[in-house]
């Protein structure tokens, strides 16, 4: 046995050549032996190269936002300390393991990251992949969140991702705002993951750890990564995908890349996090096996502080190659909403078509936008007309024609989504903005002439003697979009008279108006109110009439009013007594002194004639002397005067028996 160094001349000609040697030995006699040749060792001398990673838009992942569901789906908004496990449903293409308690919850809110739906597991779910490209990189990403049911507020939560024989586990931290308490808004954790495919087909589980509570997923992406070589000039930093997820006082640091040497295997990736290029303040060189990706749960940074993540790639002949990210700011606020506008300018509360416009005003002085997406809904943070989707860089204003049965006679709400380069998002609601092409509704309308007396007798409904004045009271007017005014008018059938005037809609259940001033003339009236609505579209007009007259009853002369005295019975009769064209009615009073009611008083009656007993006062009839008045009242309140000239006054001298 032996060794022996023989020293070569340096050459670039063989730099990615394999060396053999050649070994032979002589014994004293000179005879040799066979040649044995080594079985080759590689002459490697490039480092290993970084390469820009280019993830392809086709999500090879079914039913990824668990959408598609065999059962019915938990509604968010009514989950308290819901038992999944009692709840039979499963997302299509996925499977249950054994034990594993699955819900698939479903909002019409913003709750979800991708649609409307997403899951709740404990224990595990998994889906086959097939037609995989063996040896490619694959990139897995999906978000998750801790469940907001009781007893659920735990220590943070461990779930776990696998594809292949590769296990790996991830964090859910519990909190749910800085106050600690439990909440319905959802704190989403993004994840990043990069797998190998051995075989064509494989299968991708996720799960969560020990306890009882389980985890949210939503949102699952699985993109072939493609890898690209460039000028590491020119591309430098651009080579590592890093970004923070910060939830409050939590955060986490996540870094992905990829490094390609084609002489001698990688056997080595290593990763470091400072606050200068190259440096470990934050996180000392960390080795991390063959993934291409890291994670570091344990940190705690500074807002608007900038952190550098250095990897460290080793091939197989101890060849190193650091690469830098590009700097990484870290951004603990969300973008700033300042306003969501229903309508392509100022906010509108109401129109006619079923185009539904927004526009918006959002700024990120930090880190800027990453991208917006809209939703369109009937609440607030609503999603259930459309799910959020993904709008142009830049845009701040969206138009979009929906169909009538959609939008139709309906409260429609736009909800705006942003997030930041930094991965936080936040979102806004409009106020609303009603749709309807329909007219005021009148069915339950109704207008009403309120009638004014000149006199202590109130007037009949449609009567009134006040020339001078008309009040008007309506209500029962009814529209979606809300009422802007009133346009009252007030005409005389002849229309020789009319008044019209427009009265602001308030917000009250009636609404009143007073006409003064008038000087109008004896006759019929009517008073008219049509209702317009936001979008100045006109109601049907709703009527009501009026007698408006100043005529008195009139008494005739020489007329007898006829009294008849049976027992302690009075039967008093004035037929004929009173001329009006209106509905009169009388009003009796009968006393046993000249004015006085001491028998009865102030009796009413449409009838002509009035019969009334004696008070037991009274207790006898003989030469009683007693005092009976008649007072017509016209149903516009007019009556005659009580006066010595024309008092409907009669002396009953009866004698009745001795």
């Amino acid at each position: 046995m032996g060794n022996h160094h023989i020293p070569f001349p340096r050459s670039s000609d063989q730099a990615r050549e394999e060396v053999e040697s050649l070994v032979y030995a002589l014994d004293g006699i000179g005879y040799r032996s066979k040649t044995s040749k080594s079985n080759g060792v590689m002459i490697d001398t490039p480092h290993p190269e970084p390469t820009l990673m280019e993830h392809l838009d086709q999500n090879i992942a079914a039913n990824p936002s668990f959408e598609d569901i065999n059962g019915q789906a938990i509604d968010w908004d009514n989950i308290t300390n819901v038992n999944f496990c009692n709840n039979i449903v499963y997302a299509l293409q996925w499977n249950n393991s054994l034990g594993s308690c699955v819900g698939v919850l479903k909002s019409g809110k913003n709750v979800a990251i991708d649609g409307r739906s997403f899951i709740f597991v404990e224990g595990q779910i998994s889906q086959s992949l097939d037609n995989l490209n063996v040896g490619q990189l694959y990139r897995v990403t999906f978000v998750t969140a801790h469940p907001p049911i009781l007893g659920a507020v735990l220590a943070n939560k461990e779930g776990y991702i696998e594809f292949g024989n590769s296990r790996h586990i991830f964090m859910v931290y519990t909190k749910q705002d800085k106050h600690g308490s439990a909440s319905k808004d959802l704190n989403w954790h993004h994840h990043t993951f990069y797998f190998r495919p051995f075989t064509t087909a494989e299968t991708i589980i996720l799960g969560s750890m020990t306890g009882n509570t389980g985890i949210l997923f939503d949102d699952l992406k699985i993109q072939e990564t493609i890898l690209h070589n460039h000028d590491e000039v020119n591309k430098n930093g651009k080579h590592i995908h890093a970004h923070v997820v910060a939830l409050h006082q939590w955060s986490s640091i996540h870094a992905s890349w990829s490094f390609v040497d084609l002489e001698s295997p990688i056997v080595d990736y290593m990763w470091a996090i400072g606050y200068t290029e190259g440096s470990t303040e934050v996180q000392g060189f960390t080795s991390v096996g063959l993934n291409n990706f890291a994670y570091n749960y344990n940190v705690s940074l500074a807002h608007t502080s900038v952190i550098h993540i250095t990897i460290i790639a080793t091939n197989a002949a101890g060849l190193r190659r650091e690469a830098h990210a590009e700097d990484l700011l870290v951004d603990l606020t969300a973008p700033d909403i300042r306003f969501v506008n229903d309508g392509i300018g100022s906010d509108i509360d109401a129109q006619t078509t079923e185009e539904v416009s927004a526009n918006w005003d959002v700024d990120d002085a930090e880190s800027g936008i990453d991208v917006c997406e809209w939703a369109v809904g009937y609440q607030p943070f609503g999603n259930e007309i459309q799910t959020f989707q993904s709008l142009a860089s830049g845009v701040k204003i969206i138009s979009k024609v929906f169909t009538s049965s959609q939008v139709s006679m309906q409260m429609i709400h736009v909800t705006l989504r942003c997030k930041n380069e930094a991965g936080l998002q936040s979102s806004k609601s409009s106020n609303g903005v009603k749709i309807s092409s329909l007219p005021p509704n009148t069915t339950s309308a109704e207008v009403q002439i309120l009638p004014h007396s000149l006199t202590e007798y109130n007037p009949r409904n449609h009567y009134q003697g006040d020339t001078s004045s008309i009040r008007v009271k309506w209500t029962g007017f009814e529209d979606l979009t809300g009422l802007d005014s009133y346009l009252l008018t007030f005409q005389s059938n002849d229309k020789s008279t009319q008044i019209s005037k427009s009265i602001i809609a308030e917000n009250q259940d009636m609404s009143y108006c007073l006409l003064e001033g008038l000087a109008i003339s004896n006759g019929n009236y009517s008073a008219s109110v049509n209702a317009v609505n936001k979008m100045y579209l006109r109601s049907t007009r709703v009527s009501s009439q009026i007698v408006v007259s100043r005529i008195l009853p009139l008494l005739i002369e020489n007329s007898n009013l006829q009294l008849d005295l049976d027992n302690r019975t009075i039967t008093a009769t004035w037929k004929d007594h009173f001329k009006t064209q209106q509905p009169i009615y009388y009003e009796v009073s009968a006393g046993t002194v000249l004015g006085g009611a001491d028998i009865i008083q102030w009796q009413e009656t449409k009838n002509t004639f009035l019969e009334f007993q004696l008070p037991p006062k009274i207790k006898s009839v003989k030469a009683l002397t007693g005092y009976i008045s008649v007072r017509g009242v016209s149903a516009n309140g007019m009556t005659t005067k009580i006066s010595l000239a024309n008092l409907s006054l009669y002396r009953i001298v009866s004698m009745i028996g001795n």
